[in-house]
């Protein structure tokens, strides 16, 4: 490689050396720093991003505060059968005058059924559930009756 380079004319050497030159600049700009550049550039832009979240985070800590503040007492229900609360607070309300089916479903799990039922005492009744014992529902299923006001309902606690 040697004699084959010596037996170039010095004109031919420089264009050679100087193409080996500017490949080698290419390779370099292909293979590190192009690389390098759009992974910083990556960087930077979930940089803004995560500083933007965290700006939403803190905003939106203190209205957090507040609500967990703001959550139901829950009461101690370990020793209060879940059918046993349900009653006790249907007895408790106006609701009762609707008369409820209850049925147990599971140690968690009581389905309550309305055949009519004030729809604002039922909201009232699941409100007073909620806040009082910390209960919520698990499924409601609503339909409207002929008669303004009333629904039937069939709820899953």
């Amino acid at each position: 490689m040697k004699n084959w380079w010596m037996n170039l004319v010095p004109r031919e050497q420089f264009i050679i050396a100087a193409g080996g030159a500017l490949t080698v600049v290419f390779l370099f700009y292909l293979i590190i720093w192009s690389p390098f550049t759009t992974s910083v550039q990556t960087l930077k832009a979930e940089v803004n991003q995560q500083k933007i979240l965290l700006s939403w985070m803190e905003k939106n800590a203190v209205e957090l505060k507040r609500l967990r503040q703001a959550q139901p007492k829950q009461y101690n229900t370990t020793k209060t059968s879940l059918i046993t609360l349900v009653e006790r607070s249907l007895k408790s309300g106006n609701i009762a005058t609707f008369k409820p089916e209850l049925n147990q479903m599971s140690a968690k799990q009581v389905s309550i059924k309305f055949n009519k039922v004030s729809f604002n005492e039922l909201i009232n009744w699941l409100n007073k559930v909620r806040t009082r014992y910390a209960i919520q529902a698990n499924k409601i299923n609503i339909q409207a009756t002929e008669t303004l006001g009333v629904v039937t309902a069939q709820i899953v606690i």
